[in-house]
């Protein structure tokens, strides 16, 4: 992993600077849908992708060819859209879950931002129980206080982080807070599989999803209908690559 962290400086925004590069694709889209949860840009090859709404009203018609970068509805379907445009065409390292891939016990301090109750509950199994935060959660003893956040992520060594934060525009406070030589893993539907995030060399690995050509009508009416991630499970594949 690159460690040249004082000397190498990131792009800002990496859904920009991904855009920019795709951006071209925007005539190969084929259907935007949108639900309560999630939504989805499927291109004309079939390929889908998806991001989390995280409560943003998302408008189902919408004029893809100029992004406000600003706008956290804008930044959810980019996000979407690069997910369908590069999900099908990259080389991942490796197939499987963050549990069962990362050994955490090697870190002494781990928090988790944005609250993943499966992944939580086979981390504990194996030992390992990080600070959790989630801003859209309040009445879960399991979760800390939001306001301990950025105090805990300064001195942390490992870090899951949801691939949300991309979309709803929170990275880059979170990735500077963090330090040096912190160990990031993102993780999520959301995240975008992209060998260009690893501009941020604390990104250690990117968890995501790959969904399946034959379950993509059922992926939509999942989506239209307002279910979450539970509900599509059995339509992806858990890819991961590596920041080597």
């Amino acid at each position: 992993m690159n460690d040249l962290y004082h000397f190498f400086q990131p792009m800002k925004d990496s859904l920009k600077h991904l855009w920019q590069q795709h951006n071209n694709d925007i005539k190969h889209i084929h259907n935007i849908c949108s639900g309560e949860k999630y939504t989805a840009v499927t291109m004309e090859n079939g390929n889908t992708g998806v991001c989390a709404n995280l409560n943003i009203i998302v408008p189902p018609v919408w004029e893809i060819a100029s992004p406000d970068f600003n706008a956290i509805p804008d930044r959810i379907l980019v996000n979407a859209f690069l997910n369908a445009v590069n999900s099908y065409n990259f080389k991942e390292d490796g197939l499987g879950d963050l549990a069962e891939v990362v050994d955490f016990s090697g870190y002494k301090k781990i928090v988790m931002i944005g609250f993943f109750e499966s992944l939580s509950q086979r981390l504990a199994k194996k030992g390992v129980n990080p600070t959790i935060f989630d801003k859209l959660i309040t009445d879960n003893p399991t979760i800390t206080n939001i306001q301990e956040m950025l105090p805990a992520i300064a001195s942390c060594d490992a870090m899951i982080l949801t691939a949300t934060t991309i979309s709803n525009n929170t990275f880059t406070e979170i990735y500077n807070t963090a330090k040096a030589h912190c160990h990031i893993y993102i993780l999520g539907p959301s995240a975008i599989l992209h060998q260009d995030m690893f501009q941020f060399p604390k990104i250690a690995a990117i968890f995501g999803s790959i969904f399946l050509p034959e379950g993509k009508d059922e992926l939509l009416t999942l989506i239209k209908a307002g279910h979450g991630t539970k509900s599509f499970l059995h339509l992806l594949k858990k890819v991961y690559i590596i920041n080597k």
